[in-house]
């Protein structure tokens, strides 16, 4: 089987900073976070005698998590840390967030 390559002129860096900047745009909505939470109480009733338990960690950490989260990629330059970027290649997100604002 063969894959497709679409022609790529922005390269991987510039793609892997724009999809971590639509990641934190998403993070940041509080319907969203709200779909997260619900979607994760959802999994706690699978697990049967911990349900309630997991219900109680999810709403308790939840928020806090989906927090560090925003902070940390707000902060750490995943793309260079994943290697899809050298260190230093571009802007990084920071930059493309205030060019953004």
């Amino acid at each position: 089987m063969t894959s497709l390559r679409l022609p790529n002129h922005d390269g991987p860096c510039k793609i892997c900073h724009n999809l971590v900047v639509e990641v934190l745009t998403k993070l940041t909505d509080p319907d969203i976070q709200l779909e997260i939470i619900e979607r994760a109480s959802e999994a706690c009733s699978k697990m049967d005698n911990y349900a309630q338990e997991c219900k109680k960690i999810v709403f308790h950490y939840g928020p806090l998590i989906l927090f560090d989260i925003e902070k940390y990629l707000e902060t750490t330059d995943v793309c260079a840390a994943i290697h899809v970027c050298k260190v230093n290649q571009e802007a990084g997100i920071g930059a493309t967030l205030l060019a953004d604002a």
